[in-house]
Formats: structure tokens, C-alpha cells, sequence
């Protein structure tokens, strides 16, 4: 004889109280809408926030045009000429990363608002995630692989390396390239020009001090 509720209980009450436990996990009609997994939705994946991949379309988005325009789009990247048969609204960033093999420039955000995918474009920093390709016909591209000429660093990457301005180092391709085109157009920047070229560069590091420190110096070695 088994106990029930703190009491000796009769078979019968042990087997109610048995049928009843085993109704509950397998679960109850008045309990199926709760128990029930949902069905998963077909759409799911429309909404979500974007995420990278070779061509630049986030899952869920609305399957491609098979018969797009591709064009031939000529232009010049880190000093040497290429062309490159492709649709002219790809992002630059994917045609970069995808096409033509330069992982150095980063996707961050996709929304030019991070600077992880900045690089100079007839010497201004641009957004690579944001930029048609078409946009840099006949142009001078310089990405993060162009910085170094000859197995020897730009100034501005040995001075990243002499002030520690890289941590996990995402963001550094970004900064550089950031920098690079303030010194082609201000090569004795202040620091007050430097901070406002870099304001949109964003650290998740929040390494910003020596950052600033390192740029400053390399403009100084100039």
C-alpha cells in the first residue's frame, strides 16, 4: 500500500493519480495548444537583419532576377588596371571580397554606418557596402592591400603597430583606409581634423585614444 498526499491511498487512487501524470506528459487536450510546437513559418527568414554573404543578399530576401544586366566596369585597383564583368548594382564591397579576393575590407553593418568597409575611391574614403560597383568605372580604387607597397608598411599601418591602435582588429582596415584619405588631402591634419575624419569609424574595442595617437604620429613623420 502506497501513500497519497501524506495518507495511505487504496490501488485505485494510486492508479488515477498514475493515468492522470501520464495524461499530462503527454499532453492533455486542454494543454495541446500549449504542449504543441508551432509549425514553422515559410517566411521566416524575411525581416531579420541582414547578414553577410558572397553576393550581398540576406536570407529570406526575394530570389534574384536570373536575366540581370551585366556590363563591363574598368577601373584602376591599388595601382593596377582591372575589368570586370558583372551587374552594376552589386556592391563594390561584395565585388571586392567575392570577385576579385581582397578580404581585407570588412562587412560590418551593411548600412555605411559602422566604416568596417571603407576604402578610397579617387581619394575619398567611401562605403564599399553601399557603393554600386558601377560607381568606380574608370575611377583609382585603394583597399587595405594597396596600403603596403613592396613588403613595406604605409606609415600609417607602422604607426598603428608602434601605438598598439588595433585590438581585435576588425575595425582597423576601416580606420586606415579613413585616414589614409584625410592625409591625401590634409597631410598635416589637426587633431580636431583627424577626430572628424574618424567620427564615423566606429571601434568596438572603443580603442579610439590610441587610435587618434597613431595617426597623429604618422602624420607628423610626414
Amino acid at each position: 500500500m502506497g501513500h497519497f498526499c501524506g495518507r495511505p491511498a487504496s490501488r485505485r487512487a494510486l492508479r488515477e493519480a498514475a493515468r492522470e501524470s501520464a495524461v499530462l506528459r503527454r499532453g492533455s487536450p486542454r494543454r495541446a495548444g500549449l504542449n504543441a510546437r508551432r509549425p514553422r513559418r515559410q517566411d521566416a527568414g524575411v525581416g531579420t537583419r541582414d547578414r553577410p554573404t558572397e553576393r550581398g543578399v540576406r536570407p529570406g530576401a526575394p530570389p534574384q532576377c536570373e536575366d540581370t544586366m551585366t556590363e563591363t566596369i574598368p577601373f584602376r585597383l591599388n595601382g593596377r588596371a582591372v575589368r570586370i564583368e558583372t551587374d552594376g548594382e552589386r556592391k563594390l564591397l561584395w565585388v571586392l571580397r567575392g570577385d576579385l579576393g581582397l578580404t581585407g575590407t570588412k562587412y560590418g553593418c551593411g548600412e555605411a554606418q559602422c566604416g568596417s568597409c571603407t576604402v578610397v575611391v579617387d581619394g575619398e574614403a567611401v562605403r564599399a557596402c553601399r557603393t554600386p560597383v558601377k560607381d568606380a568605372r574608370g575611377k583609382d580604387v585603394v583597399t587595405i592591400e594597396g596600403l603596403e607597397r613592396g613588403g613595406k608598411l604605409h606609415p600609417l599601418q607602422e604607426a598603428f603597430v608602434e601605438h598598439g591602435g588595433m585590438q581585435c582588429g576588425f575595425c582597423t582596415p576601416g580606420m586606415l583606409m579613413s585616414a589614409y584619405a584625410l592625409l591625401l588631402r590634409t597631410p598635416k591634419p589637426t587633431r580636431t581634423q583627424i577626430v572628424a575624419a574618424l567620427d564615423d569609424n566606429l571601434c568596438r574595442c572603443a580603442n579610439y585614444k590610441r587610435i587618434l595617437e597613431a595617426v597623429a604620429s604618422a602624420a607628423a613623420a610626414r
